[in-house]
């Protein structure tokens, strides 16, 4: 779990400052004045900001919510600039103070207002041993609603790591082609703390199998996927997990 120490510049231990938060620090920046530090964390398919004071650990939030913030600064008067995407939009630069992102660019707008999106939401279901798991499921473009759509199951690399909000050409461009994409975020996977990142410690291809599997499962009794045109892919690990779904299940008509 990469968590934020400060260790002395002359030598000595290491001072944990985020033990509290259990999530998987990504990034951080000292304020202005070296009293805080402000960091990006994964958190449930996002990414948040916080910052945590140097003196005595103690951890405010700066920006929560569904968003994907990546890089980011932080100004003398600690206020933050920031990259921020959302459900389905592009990155952005945005400013961030007092809890509240305020857009400040547009670049992606023109290219975006050419073309068709596909729409992008986050579900919640439960694996067969009651562990909850979320996925982002992304809809053809025009999606009827009661009518089944071929599906693909996506899996992510790492496997430490997580889908998250914000485009995903990927997802959009199969979407675009009349597909479902289902991109669970698994045991192993980060955003739901160390515990859930080590449900898979020495259990690869079993718990995460039952996690991705119970992804596509949940779509099906949504009446979203079709049960008959279902196909799964992946790289690195996702790649992996891909040779392994299809040595354990027949459902999957192309890998």
């Amino acid at each position: 779990l990469p968590q934020l120490a400060v260790i002395p510049a002359s030598g000595g231990p290491a001072r944990i400052l985020t033990a509290e938060l259990d999530r998987w620090i990504s990034s951080f920046r000292f304020s202005p004045d070296g009293q805080w530090i402000y960091l990006a964390y994964e958190h449930l398919g996002g990414t948040n900001l916080a910052r945590v004071r140097l003196r005595d650990g103690k951890l405010e939030p700066v920006l929560q919510g569904e968003q994907q913030a990546s890089s980011f600064d932080v100004s003398r008067a600690s206020t933050l600039a920031a990259v921020i995407q959302h459900m389905n939009d592009a990155p952005e630069l945005y400013s961030v103070a007092r809890g509240r992102a305020l857009r400040l660019t547009g670049i992606n707008d023109a290219y975006l207002q050419t073309v068709v999106r596909a729409s992008k939401e986050k579900v919640e279901f439960k694996s067969p041993d009651g562990t909850a798991v979320e996925a982002f499921v992304t809809k053809p473009p025009g999606y009827a609603a009661g009518r089944r759509y071929p599906t693909l199951l996506h899996v992510h690399g790492g496997p430490v790591g997580q889908f998250a909000y914000g485009f995903d050409f990927e997802a959009q461009y199969f979407a675009a082609h009349g597909y479902v994409v289902v991109q669970p975020n698994p045991r192993g996977s980060t955003g739901r703390g160390q515990e859930f990142v080590r449900g898979i410690y020495q259990t690869w291809g079993i718990t995460d199998y039952d996690d991705v599997i119970a992804g596509v499962d949940h779509m099906i009794r949504e009446g979203v996927a079709d049960p008959d045109r279902l196909g799964v892919h992946g790289d690195s690990y996702g790649g992996y997990m891909t040779n392994v779904i299809v040595t354990r299940t027949p459902r999957f008509k192309a890998a």
